[in-house]
């Protein structure tokens, strides 16, 4: 049988795999978004998908796109709540 090795994604890929899953869900999600994404949470592909999809929630909500702006603000928000 054949035998295929995984790799863990690098940064780029980790950013290129959110914006791509971010498009399947009809979101846009700028490049300078996914990476703060990749810089300022865990940088586990899980983590940041699970962090995309409070995302998604939070945006339609607020009726506002995926900026860094909002990314800071969701977060702190949600760091605050945690308290």
């Amino acid at each position: 049988g054949a035998v295929h090795q995984l790799r863990e994604l690098d940064e780029e890929g980790r950013m290129q795999a959110l914006e791509r899953r971010a498009q399947r869900r009809g979101l846009q999600l700028p490049r300078e978004a996914s990476a703060w994404l990749v810089h300022h949470l865990p940088r586990d592909l899980p983590s940041l998908c699970d962090a995309l999809d409070r995302l998604d929630d939070a945006a339609l909500a607020a009726q506002r796109r995926l900026t860094v702006p909002f990314l800071r603000s969701v977060f702190e928000a949600q760091s605050a709540g945690d308290d």
